[in-house]
């Protein structure tokens, strides 16, 4: 029996490959036209003059801007502008929104971000959206997020979370970690998988009477509570029960405190029951040094050094 193969069409191959070639060559020339393309240079290609007065809402997403340069040549204050959408570039350094205090919506989504710490003193911000990016450590430490209702932070590599002097209440804790409850598919930092680290050092938990937006942290071996103050110890014992790394055996779950943290939590609620917790295989509390005792270790090895040196 003859077989019978079918030849492609010479000229519908022709065709095709020519159309790829153009294709290609048409999307190189998109991308070298849009190198190095600024906020700036987005601004002057849609009509604004350096020094002026942006809008309220400033749109531009998916618009191929890789560096906020220029930004800070706008005003941002005289209107003022409280909604900026970045979503869909290409942009990794976002230090010059930390001056756009104004800002209630702030969309950061599908960019190249990995250090957030900018964002930490918009202290206006109500709505944060930071998904799909490469943020390792989420920087929040210091901020003062007071009015903050949703963030969205799927997609990223997260392992830290840093929140560590953040004046928090349990409205913007609760949505810190759950992503609040204005979009219902927003997601916190509590609901993200490979979170390890989580630093609330320093933070007054006065506000704070829940913990249970932390419960589903199933990987998380460190919590950092070094200094915090007004934790309700019962509170703390219930998380520290439903967060699975630490009160599994396979990995050893750290509790950091400072000394007088440890006392004081160890007295309240059921007294003992940190020290109990401690004794228990897979469980450990880091005893950190305060930080009085460590500056005063500094200024001793100084002088140490200094008589060596007149030695």
């Amino acid at each position: 029996m003859t077989k019978h193969t079918t030849q492609p069409r010479p000229g519908l191959l022709g065709s095709v490959s020519f159309l790829m070639i153009v294709v290609g060559a048409t999307m190189v020339a998109s991308t070298a036209a849009h190198a190095d393309y600024s906020f700036g240079d987005w601004a002057t290609d849609n009509g604004f003059g350096r020094g002026d007065a942006m809008p309220d809402e400033v749109w531009a997403m998916w618009d191929g801007i890789d560096n906020l340069d220029g930004l800070p040549d706008y005003n941002w204050t005289a209107t003022p502008t409280t909604r900026l959408y970045l979503e869909g570039n290409q942009i990794g350094d976002i230090s010059a929104v930390a001056g756009l205090t104004n800002l209630t919506k702030l969309s950061l989504s599908s960019n190249q971000i990995s250090d957030i710490s900018a964002v930490a003193g918009l202290t206006n911000l109500s709505e944060l959206r930071l998904s799909n990016n490469r943020i390792e450590t989420m920087d929040l430490s210091s901020s003062g997020l007071s009015y903050l209702q949703a963030i969205e932070v799927s997609g990223n590599p997260v392992s830290s979370v840093l929140l560590a002097d953040a004046v928090l209440t349990q409205d913007v804790f609760d949505a810190l970690m759950d992503g609040g409850h204005v979009y219902w598919n927003w997601t916190g930092f509590a609901e993200l998988s490979g979170v390890l680290n989580v630093d609330m050092s320093g933070v007054d938990f006065a506000e704070i009477s829940d913990l249970s937006a932390m419960y589903g942290m199933d990987d998380l071996t460190d919590l950092w509570l070094v200094g915090a103050t007004n934790v309700d110890a019962g509170q703390l014992d219930t998380l520290l029960d439903n967060l699975d790394a630490i009160e599994g055996t396979d990995v050893e779950g750290v509790l950091h405190l400072t000394q007088a943290d440890f006392d004081a939590l160890n007295a309240a609620g059921n007294a003992g029951w940190l020290a109990a917790w401690d004794a228990e295989p897979g469980h450990h509390v880091d005893i950190v040094p305060e930080p009085s005792t460590l500056t005063l270790a500094a200024f001793a090895l100084l002088g140490l050094l200094a008589l060596r040196r007149r030695g």
